[in-house]
């Protein structure tokens, strides 16, 4: 997910003068939520092991 922290959110955090809009797409989009899905289960199974 780091890659996507800076460059989605300062306007100089990408090369060049493509918006994120235009440098990013739905498969992008889809895998930040795959992991940030997986983080989430982790955190919750840890959880209620604990």
């Amino acid at each position: 997910l780091d890659a996507f922290y800076i460059p989605t959110r300062y306007p100089n955090g990408l090369a060049g003068e493509l918006t994120p809009s235009e440098f990013y797409c739905q498969e992008d989009a889809q895998a930040c939520l795959n992991s940030a899905e997986l983080i989430l289960k982790t955190v919750r199974e840890y959880k209620k092991s604990s």
